[in-house]
């Protein structure tokens, strides 16, 4: 899977005051993902929200704020940590799906084993 990067920010055609805007990135958002990124962003930027599988909306914001190389770095860095945060939650998720199959099968296996008789 390629990684996840702005492609562009732009202006939220609805938003006639213009202070909420939209972030493209490369490819579609995975589960985690979205649950990720807009917290990052929340927490360190603006309110946000997901808007589709392939962009975040960013509320509150203004084109001035885009406009400096360090806000650009740092919302750059947030999708980075979102991105890492991300696939560490789907390994711990994947581990415990893991975990809660064996434990399933390891039932069955000496359920098989009981005698009835």
């Amino acid at each position: 899977m390629e990684p996840l990067r702005i492609t562009k920010v732009e202006p939220d055609k609805t938003d006639l005051n213009a202070g909420t805007f939209v972030v493209r990135l490369s490819r579609a958002m995975t589960e985690f993902e979205q649950e990720t990124l807009p917290e990052l962003i929340t927490a360190g930027l603006l309110p946000a929200v997901v808007r589709d599988r392939g962009s975040v909306t960013i509320m509150n914001a203004n084109i001035e704020m885009f406009e400096r190389e360090e806000v650009r770095e740092g919302l750059k860095q947030i999708v980075s940590e979102a991105e890492a945060l991300a696939k560490t939650k789907l390994s711990a998720h994947n581990a415990a799906e893991a975990e809660k199959t064996a434990a399933v099968e390891e039932a069955q296996r000496r359920a098989d084993g009981l005698d009835w008789s």
